[in-house]
């Protein structure tokens, strides 16, 4: 119940006007890292509610205050723990859906975070793989680099979370990252 009011209030959020990541922004990449943080979850076995909540909200401050982005993990984290307690989750739930997204800026290895810290993480970095379309408008309209300054910037971003996902991840996402390397 919790994860359809979040994802609510979070598509609600992308859909307004001043959002500079646009309203596909919650099509584009959280929706896309809730799914592949849901299957890491089945695959390790981490707590799936902890899992979808931390995708939904991962983004969040970036969201509402593009100005965010340099820190976007810790006051994500923040606004997540305030959403999340007015409605009336638990405090110890509120904390581990909080240290996700803290710690989501790079795939985390097994042993080295929470199961679902290592779920959420290396999720957000098989997003920015497999969806090259709007990475690649981030980098050339968000960001507005040119066509060679937002295109090494994809390639080096994704060649550096390929490196660090996961077996599991690689795995779900090899094909694509194959694809996306021989298009660039």
């Amino acid at each position: 119940m919790i994860d359809k009011i979040i994802s609510a209030y979070v598509e609600k959020a992308c859909g307004k006007s001043d959002n500079v990541l646009t309203n596909s922004f919650f099509a584009e990449h959280i929706l896309v890292v809730e799914e592949y943080a849901k299957r890491l979850a089945g695959i390790l076995k981490a707590d799936n509610e902890i899992v979808s909540l931390s995708a939904f909200l991962h983004d969040i401050s970036a969201v509402l205050d593009f100005s965010s982005l340099p820190n976007h993990n810790i006051e994500s984290a923040r606004i997540a723990s305030e959403i999340l307690a007015e409605n009336d989750y638990s405090k110890d739930r509120i904390e581990r859906v909080s240290q996700c997204i803290v710690k989501h800026i790079l795939p985390i290895e097994l042993g080295k975070g929470t199961l679902e810290e290592v779920c959420l993480s290396n999720a957000d970095a098989m997003s920015q793989i497999t969806n090259p379309g709007y990475w690649l408008y981030f980098a050339f309209r968000i960001k507005n680099m040119n066509y060679d300054e937002g295109r090494t910037w994809y390639l080096s971003r994704i060649n550096d979370h390929w490196t660090k996902l996961i077996d599991p991840a690689r795995k779900l996402v090899e094909s694509d990252f194959a694809k996306v390397m021989e298009l660039l």
